[in-house]
């Protein structure tokens, strides 16, 4: 059971920082 739970948090932060980019990359391309 703590497997699933580590996995759903490492995912988690995964699409975290992917959001985190994908916000970057629209700001540079918007100014």
């Amino acid at each position: 059971n703590n497997d699933i739970v580590r996995i759903a948090w490492h995912t988690f932060q995964f699409i975290e920082d992917i959001n985190g980019e994908l916000e970057k990359t629209a700001y540079t391309l918007d100014s």
